[in-house]
């Protein structure tokens, strides 16, 4: 399998998704869960498209994992509700949108 089309992987709603997780820090936005929950599901996705790609990018390798642990972060703030005003969560999802910003970056450079 080629790595053209890597970019499918990752959807075009993410930005969507990143701005409820700052409604739920910022106003307790009720439905975060299920923001929480697509996040991780694209990870996965992405994650599966590489191993069956065999691409094994340490760049793009450690983005994921960090993206894993930002998520389970903020699920678990959620789970305690505790992620409403909650500092550490915010920087968490200013990271959180980075790392998809690189992993973005990382995905077009494996396309090449």
């Amino acid at each position: 399998m080629t790595n053209r089309n890597l970019k499918i992987l990752l959807p075009d709603s993410y930005k969507y998704h990143i701005s409820k997780l700052y409604e739920g820090y910022h106003s307790g936005y009720p439905m975060v869960r299920a923001d929480i929950d697509l996040l991780i599901s694209a990870i996965q996705k992405v994650s599966s498209g590489l191993a069956n790609r065999n691409i094994t990018a340490v760049e793009i390798t450690w983005t994921l994992e960090d993206m894993n642990h930002v998520l389970t972060r903020l699920s678990e703030w959620e789970i305690a509700k505790t992620l409403e005003g909650n500092r550490d969560a915010k920087v968490f999802i200013d990271a959180l949108k980075q790392y998809f910003s690189d992993l973005q970056l990382a995905l077009d450079e494996q396309e090449q």
